[in-house]
């Protein structure tokens, strides 16, 4: 018995930005050079290296944009399963999904004894080069 794709894909977890910046790839979401040149935290770095007389590098270019996003889904789906519901319910082409399975953390209210948050499956997918952006995802920034 199949599920349905709406079984499969509880809730959006996080949009592509964070998720760069989450996972230490720091140079992935910048600014362009041209707002990096303009600040004046840039400025004063500039004088000061001209006053010393070393020569100022150039800010980076923008990274290319990852085309990752994040899910909550059910614990028993496969990645399979997730793959279909998300070309199903988005219309994107897949290329890759990662899960992971994220434990229950104990947590406390006062003097009350301990409980735990509910354990849950988090799924990054990951959509191919040709393929279009998840517009849902556009408003989260």
């Amino acid at each position: 018995m199949s599920k349905m794709a709406q079984d499969i894909i509880i809730a959006p977890v996080i949009t592509e930005e964070a998720f760069a910046l989450m996972s230490g790839e720091k140079n992935k979401v910048r600014k362009s050079p041209k707002d990096v040149v303009k600040s004046d935290r840039y400025k004063n770095r500039a004088a000061k290296a001209e006053k010393a007389g070393r020569q100022m590098k150039e800010p980076l270019e923008p990274a290319p944009i990852l085309k990752k996003y994040v899910f909550k889904v059910a614990s028993d789906a496969t990645k399979p399963e997730i793959a279909s519901a998300v070309e199903e319910l988005f219309g994107v082409k897949v290329e890759a999904v990662n899960t992971v399975n994220m434990k229950r953390k104990p947590k406390r209210l006062g003097a009350q004894p301990a409980g735990f948050t509910a354990a849950w499956k988090k799924a990054i997918v990951t959509l191919k080069a040709d393929s279009k952006t998840i517009e849902f995802f556009e408003g989260m920034n």
